[in-house]
């Protein structure tokens, strides 16, 4: 885990105790369809680069 990960995680453990359920739950969803994101443009970009150097 990079250094980044773990300031984030720290203030997330700050933070999340003063939230409710619902707004924990919205916060899951939102950093997983962030994430779903992510994957999906990297995979576009390996496959847009290996068709260029092929």
């Amino acid at each position: 885990m990079s250094e980044k990960e773990k300031c984030i995680l720290e203030k997330l453990a700050e933070v999340l105790p003063h939230m409710d359920e619902e707004d924990k739950e919205i916060l899951v969803e939102k950093a997983d369809s962030m994430a779903y994101m992510n994957r999906k443009w990297k995979k576009k970009l390996a496959e847009t680069d290996d068709k260029k150097a092929g």
